[in-house]
Order: C-alpha cells, then structure tokens, then sequence
C-alpha cells in the first residue's frame, strides 16, 4: 500500500491508532495554542486531556518498577532507556496513559507504554509498542513500528510518497539494528556458540553476528585473512542461540 505521508509531528504519529480515546475535554487551549497544527490537531482529535508531559523524576522509580514486572518489549531494551526525559499522554475519560520513553542510541527511537490508571500505583499495562524513524533526506525516511506481540511494520517513505509492509520482529531487528535478545555482557545472539535469536532468519542473524566482528559483513566475507571467520559465524547462526536468563 502506498499513500501521500505529509510532514508530521513524531509524538502525533506515534498517537495515532495507539491512544485513541472517546470524544472527552482536552488539553487546556493556552497549551494547544502553543504547539504546531498537527499535534493540537491530533490532540483535539482524540480528545487528550495530557500530551507530551513530562513525568516528574519522583515518579520515575514506581515506573520503573511496574516496567519490570509487566514490560515485555521493555525487559529486552531496559539498558537503553533515557529515563531523564520520559512524558505521558493521558485519556481521562477512559482512564488509561501512554508512558512515552526515548530509546538512547537509536535516533529517534521510542518505547510507548500504554496502561489503564491515571495513577501509577494502580497502573497496569495493557500494550508496549517499539518506534524507529530514520530520515536520510527532507522527504525520505524509514519508519518501524513494533508491537509486544511480534507484529511490526516497516514504512518506506520516498520523496514523500509511504509504502507500508508487515514484517516481522526479525526483520525489524535486522533494519533498524535493536536485537531485542541478548547475551548477558549486551551482545547479539546468545550465551554460548549458538547466536540464532528466536524467530531470526540466518541472514539476518549473519549480519548481526558480523558486524560484531568486522567493518561490515561484506569485509566478512570478501577481505577476512582468514576464512574460518566467516564460516564460524555461519556455523553459529546455524543453531538455536542459549539465551542470558
């Protein structure tokens, strides 16, 4: 599918089909007059009462806490959070908020946490969504959504014009370099020879293996002295990897 994607805020697009809420009062006007068209757009679309706030460091530990317990994607990026500038959109109506936390090394990268409860210690989450932009020129860029539950999208924009693809989580760490399964010292793959991450393709795993090693998997394969090297790392991502407990 291919349609016209427009300059749009970020935290707009990461709203949009993720937060929705009923027709309910809004952000206070002062503050929508202070952001751009699209976002007090969005807003007032779907009825906001919170967007874009930041969330007090006295409320970060009890986050924290509840992203250990329930998180899923969040226990396989824990160590790339910058928690110094997590903010929250919030429904009140349908009493539930969106956490939305950057994800450091990663451009622009966010994690966002949606949970019904305005208050975080009654706070429990109900979905966790994995977002990577790269913009190479003013109207091209690549876009990856990733959901908890495996499912993700890849959007290619090109000179303004998006193609949106399903794929995979493989094929999501592969392109936007995450992968999410680690061994225990932060590597790719696992804690013993075999690096082939659960639902990997072996291409995808090769190159992850490769660039931990080489320039590029293509000095891998084509200026490695000597060629066990690139044969080992094919070996390895033969098999199953041994994940960090």
């Amino acid at each position: 599918m291919k349609q016209k994607l427009v300059g749009f805020g970020i935290l707009a697009f990461l709203i949009v089909g993720f937060v929705g809420c009923s027709k309910n009062r809004s952000v206070e006007q002062n503050k929508i007059e202070t952001l751009t068209s699209k976002e007090s757009s969005i807003i007032t679309h779907l009825s906001l009462t919170a967007f874009n706030e930041k969330v007090p460091d006295a409320d970060i530990a009890i986050l924290r806490n509840v992203l250990k317990n329930e998180g899923s994607l969040y226990k396989k990026i824990e160590g790339k959070i910058d928690f110094q500038n997590v903010t929250m959109n919030e429904c009140r109506l349908e009493n539930h908020r969106t956490y939305i936390l950057p994800v450091k090394g990663h451009g622009e990268s966010y994690l966002l946490v949606k949970g019904e409860g305005l208050d975080l210690y009654q706070f429990h989450i109900s979905k966790e969504l994995l977002f990577t932009r790269k913009i190479s020129a003013p109207n091209n860029a690549v876009i990856g959504i990733l959901k908890s539950d495996g499912e993700a999208l890849y959007v290619d924009i090109r000179n303004g014009i998006g193609e949106i693809k399903d794929i995979n989580e493989a094929k999501y760490n592969s392109e936007f370099k995450f992968y999410l399964t680690k061994d225990c010292q932060g590597n790719h793959g696992g804690t013993g020879f075999c690096q082939r991450q659960p639902g990997e393709s072996f291409g995808a795993c090769y190159q992850a293996e490769a660039a931990e090693f080489c320039d590029s998997w293509i000095s891998c394969v084509m200026l490695a002295t000597n060629p066990l090297i690139p044969a080992t790392i094919a070996t390895a991502c033969s098999c199953s990897a041994t994940l960090c407990p």
